[in-house]
């Protein structure tokens, strides 16, 4: 039984959500509207019986200390829902959603977008959490 939760979660790590946009390390400014790509990779294994709870995605500045983790803070939430695939990135096995926002007039400095993708995978029902962030200057 041990085995089963070691592979389980093997295969829940490898199956990493991204962030393909804006890079990490660009700046952007209050008020500017930005565009967000989240990847998320498609499971094509037999047993791929996920099912879509929520995606959180936030931004949080940072200040003069590092950037919180995305599990612990997930910032000012710009978008919650679920992650609706818009369509593949070509010759992967990865789905994309854009999201467009305005950055909110109170970031400056250095911030980070967070992300919080949350699904339920069978047949032993498990639900995961995946987090990602990505620093930007304001």
């Amino acid at each position: 039984m041990k085995l089963f939760f070691v592979v389980a979660s093997l295969l829940a790590a490898s199956q990493a959500i991204s962030i393909g946009a804006p890079k990490a390390g660009v700046t952007i400014h209050a008020g500017q509207s930005v565009s967000v790509q989240v990847i998320v990779p498609i499971d094509t294994s037999p047993a791929a019986g996920e099912e879509e709870i929520s995606l959180v995605v936030g931004i949080v500045g940072c200040g003069s200390s590092a950037c919180p983790a995305p599990s612990a803070d997930l910032g000012e939430a710009l978008f919650i829902g679920q992650f609706q695939g818009q369509g593949v990135i070509d010759n992967t096995l990865n789905a994309f959603e854009n999201f467009t926002f305005t950055v909110p007039s109170d970031i400056s400095g250095p911030a980070s977008i967070q992300v919080q993708h949350a699904f339920v995978t069978t047949p032993a029902v498990s639900l995961l959490y995946k987090f990602l962030n990505s620093s930007f200057t304001f």
